[in-house]
């Protein structure tokens, strides 16, 4: 039976430039999609033991582990951490991973990863970049990358989670309702918080240890209902409201 691959969703543009982006890869991903689809079983999640094929499965073990690839796009499965990938004599331009096990893009080999590594979950994929000397990857795009998550009072304190993306937040009628951020690392990684209730109180969202929100330690406060704010993580212990 032929390898069926899911259809790809895309964060939401928020420029012009980034439609155009998303445009270019989901006409990418459909070609690619149709092409993977009329093949045999393999590639499907099994190492074919040939690296050189323009779609197959590749394996490795262990952490700051190295693969050989040569060609646009490969399913990748292995241990603990990747840190390595050897391209063909005179290789450069764009290749996709896709992760078809649990790891982690690590810097140390010759890949660079914003906030110096990536967890992979299984089927996430990874468009990257190769300069002749470097392999510089892009943020991990996932089939639940628009999950949506609502959050009550109940809940509160609520701790956002790797695969929270849009949250829907309902504040108390008695008190504050508080999402806990994580660490902020540099990683690009955008967050959505709408508060969706009349109630007087607010959604506090609060910055880890240290880390701090437009400079400032303490909570940012959503107060009026539908009032919409996008975070961004874009340092090391730095977010930013856009």
């Amino acid at each position: 039976m032929p390898q069926r691959v899911a259809s790809l969703q895309l964060p939401l543009p928020r420029s012009r430039a980034a439609r155009e982006y998303n445009r270019q890869l989901a006409l990418w991903a459909s070609q690619m999609v149709n092409v993977v689809n009329s093949l045999s079983a393999d590639p499907g999640l099994k190492n074919s033991g040939n690296p050189g094929s323009a779609v197959t499965t590749i394996s490795f073990s262990g952490s700051g582990a190295a693969i050989n690839i040569s060609a646009l796009m490969h399913f990748v499965q292995g241990g603990v951490s990747l840190a390595t990938i050897m391209p063909p004599q005179g290789f450069s331009g764009a290749f996709f991973l896709i992760a078809a096990s649990e790891f982690e893009l690590t810097s140390g080999g010759n890949i660079v990863v914003p906030g110096a590594s990536a967890a992979l979950r299984t089927g996430e994929m990874v468009p990257m970049v190769f300069d002749g000397k470097s392999w510089y990857a892009s943020v991990p795009i996932a089939s639940n990358f628009l999950n949506v998550r609502i959050v009550t009072h109940d809940e509160s304190p609520y701790t956002v989670q790797p695969d929270d993306y849009f949250m829907l937040a309902l504040a108390g009628t008695g008190a504050d309702t508080l999402i806990l951020l994580p660490a902020a690392s540099g990683s690009g990684r955008p967050l959505d918080v709408k508060k969706i209730d009349p109630n007087p109180y607010n959604i506090g969202v609060i910055p880890a240890g240290a880390d701090t929100v437009d400079d400032s330690s303490g909570p940012f406060n959503i107060l009026t209902r539908y009032a919409s704010f996008t975070l961004v993580d874009y340092s090391p212990g730095k977010w930013a409201i856009l």
